[in-house]
């Protein structure tokens, strides 16, 4: 028996808005009808809009609007935006009041079954952390697309991908709206690690010159004494960067 359905989509829910980027019914979890979520979008950092309509699920409404507690620090905002990671005061409560509610209806509180197997789905069991399994660089790639990477505005540093993920393309940069995944590499103070195998830290290695035609292309308009330009890139991803500083990165154009 299932808890909650979750149903992840590529296209827009809402098409008359933009900002819809999730619906779920509120305090509705163990229910055989309405124990549902959807989620907009694919990516990772859709992991916060899942969080957010499961805390709906689960008994909690929107931070500032139905409640007393702030509207723009928590994961329950009614907008996504920097730095909402954690569950407010009012959040914690109201989850708590639901585990209760559910308790005293008389039909049982699906949440405290137990469940077999659930080793087959832990993703912590090799104790690396989501940012760990996938780089900054990634995670803007699965969110922007192909040719996307971390690229930090001028009067902002590393650090602060822990509260807004930046990417770019060589481009304008553009913020995701969400920060980058716990465990991510940000350039930050180090941490004590809490168990298992501590993470080993990789230098990165260049890749080949893309385009290694020495001669500059041949255009249909000729001029006498003219200059041609010609780019070559490469990329230091054999092996990508872990736990590095990422200046190992700047040299990637000729």
């Amino acid at each position: 028996l299932y808890k909650l359905v979750l149903n992840c989509y590529r296209y827009d829910i809402y098409h008359t808005t933009t900002s819809v980027a999730g619906v779920a019914p509120v305090a509705r979890m163990c229910d055989p009808i309405f124990a549902c979520s959807l989620v907009e979008g694919m990516h990772l950092g859709r992991s916060f809009v899942l969080a957010h309509e499961m805390g709906h699920n689960m008994g909690m409404v929107h931070d500032g609007v139905q409640n007393q507690c702030d509207r723009s620090c928590c994961l329950m905002s009614a907008v996504n935006g920097a730095g909402k990671t954690t569950w407010s005061e009012c959040s914690v409560r109201e989850f708590n009041a639901f585990l209760l509610q559910l308790d005293e209806s008389g039909q049982g509180n699906c949440l405290r079954d137990g469940s077999e197997g659930l080793m087959i789905y832990n993703h912590m069991k090799d104790s690396r952390l989501p940012g760990q399994r996938f780089t900054a660089d990634q995670q803007c790639s699965y969110f922007w697309g192909k040719g996307f990477e971390v690229e930090i505005p001028k009067e902002r540093t590393m650090d602060d991908i822990c509260r807004i993920l930046w990417c770019g393309n060589n481009g304008s940069t553009i913020s995701t709206a969400h920060p980058a995944l716990e465990g991510s590499w940000c350039g930050g103070q180090c941490r004590r690690w809490p168990q298992g195998i501590r993470p080993a830290k990789i230098d990165g290695g260049w890749t080949e010159w893309s385009n290694k035609e020495k001669r500059c292309p041949i255009s249909q308009c000729q001029i006498t004494g003219s200059i041609q330009i010609k780019s070559q890139m490469r990329t230091c991803t054999k092996p990508a960067l872990v736990f590095r500083n990422l200046s190992n990165t700047l040299n990637n154009l000729k």
